[in-house]
C-alpha cells in the first residue's frame, strides 16, 4: 500500500512538473499579422532556451515603424516563469533578442529543472529494468 501511495505521489509530481509541455504557447487572443509576429518570436525564442524553457506567453507585441517588438515570458518546469524574452522582428524574420532573468536566481532554478528533466529520463529508462527485476523476483 506505502509503495501505490509513493508511485501515485510520483506519477502526480511528474504531470504537474510538465504541465507547461502540455500546455500550448499563450498568444493572448492575438489576430492577423500580431498572431504572425508573435509565432516568429516564439519560434525564435525556443532554439536559444530549448531544454530550460517549455512554454512561453506573449506579454506584448508592438509595431515600431518597419520592425516590430515582441515581448514574452518564458516559463519552465511547474509553470515557473524564468525569463522575460524581448524579440525585434523585421522583414518576417527576427533580427535580435533579449534573455533577462524573471527573478533574481532564475539561473539557479533553470539548472535545478535541467536536472530534474534528466533524473526523469534516467528514472524512465530504469523503470522497465526495475519491474523486470521484481517480476523475475516473484
Amino acid at each position: 500500500m506505502f509503495f501505490r501511495k509513493i508511485a501515485v505521489l510520483i506519477f502526480v509530481l511528474l504531470v504537474w512538473c510538465y504541465s507547461p509541455v502540455f500546455l500550448p504557447d499563450d498568444y493572448s487572443g492575438l489576430a492577423g499579422e500580431r498572431k504572425e509576429m508573435a509565432e516568429i518570436a516564439i519560434e525564435s525564442a525556443k532554439t536559444e532556451w530549448e531544454v530550460v524553457l517549455w512554454r512561453y506567453k506573449v506579454t506584448d507585441v508592438v509595431r515600431n515603424n518597419t520592425w516590430w517588438d515582441v515581448s514574452l515570458t518564458g516559463y519552465g518546469f511547474f509553470n515557473i516563469p524564468l525569463k522575460k524574452v524581448e524579440v525585434t522582428i523585421a522583414d518576417g524574420r527576427a533580427c535580435s533578442g533579449s534573455f533577462r532573468n524573471y527573478f533574481p536566481g532564475a539561473d539557479l532554478v533553470a539548472w535545478a529543472m535541467v536536472a530534474i528533466w534528466l533524473l526523469t529520463i534516467v528514472a524512465l529508462l530504469l523503470t522497465p529494468v526495475y519491474l523486470i527485476y521484481k517480476v523475475r523476483r516473484r
